[in-house]
């Protein structure tokens, strides 16, 4: 990437970045391409540690040290931190406020989400397109 060219940041709902982790899916490419550097994940900290606790989910049957050493070596590198911010509510479920939060004061180039109620929300949400895997993937991937 050139210096004048700015790094992109991508917020990700909890369920495409585990699935983007432990599985060979379509988010597969997604871990990819963070990992290539075409764009930064743009992360809180309640976000990460919801990330965390998920990847302790017993049913992926990772120890505590293995979704630790996930976080650390696979995510954490390719981060970039904001300030929790508390913003307007648009989700019935409090927790997809805070990606939506979190795209938005990162700007980033989009919030990409697997949940239903988030992706309903992204015609009321103007300032952060709130996509499926499958359009990130052709947007961030290729």
């Amino acid at each position: 990437m050139g210096e004048r060219e700015q790094v992109r940041r991508i917020a990700l709902d909890t369920g495409v970045l585990v699935s983007a982790l432990l599985f060979r899916s379509e988010a597969s490419a997604l871990f990819k391409a963070w990992r290539d550097g075409r764009f930064l994940l743009a992360a809180t900290e309640p976000i990460l540690e919801e990330y965390t606790r998920a990847l302790r989910y017993s049913r992926f049957r990772l120890t505590e040290e293995e979704a630790v050493g996930i976080m650390e070596q696979l995510v954490l590198p390719f981060c970039q931190r904001f300030d929790t911010v508390v913003g307007p509510r648009y989700c019935p479920n409090p927790d997809g406020d805070k990606f939506i939060n979190c795209a938005l004061v990162a700007q980033a180039s989009a919030l990409v989400s697997a949940d239903r109620g988030l992706l309903t929300l992204a015609s009321s949400v103007a300032r952060v397109p709130i996509i499926p895997v499958a359009d990130a993937v052709v947007r961030f991937c290729r």
